[in-house]
């Protein structure tokens, strides 16, 4: 006699919860929350050493390296995440937090331009 367990599935095999994000939209949100929180741990070095020391804290000092290297390795990975996020898109790919990387890349090329305009001379 043999017996046989009842099988703890309902439905097909395919049923079950619906897939979560791949793996291209969530290393595209992970990519740019970690920019994100190196831009502002940077600036807000720089932003308190300015604030208490002025100009001579920040000029030629590993906190005004620290702002310019953060910024142009964090634009260098938001690219990368816009990119990955682009291409999650088009291969049509769900992501309710897809909206960080497609809109960082292009708001740091907007902060980058005005402060070069406004403030940089």
């Amino acid at each position: 006699m043999s017996t046989t367990r009842p099988s703890s599935r309902s439905g097909p095999p395919s049923a079950g919860p619906a897939p979560g994000p791949t793996g291209l939209p969530r290393w595209a949100v992970r990519l740019a929350v970690v920019v994100a929180a190196v831009l502002a741990v940077a600036y807000s070095i720089f932003g308190l050493t300015w604030a208490f020391g002025g100009e001579d804290a920040v000029s030629d000092t590993f906190v005004g390296y620290l702002a310019g290297y953060s910024l142009v390795g964090g634009m260098a990975v938001a690219l990368v995440a816009f990119v990955m996020a682009v291409v999650a898109r088009a291969k049509h790919q769900r992501s309710s937090r897809l909206w960080l990387p497609t809109a960082l890349f292009p708001a740091l090329v907007v902060i980058v331009t005005l402060v070069e305009i406004l403030w940089m001379e």
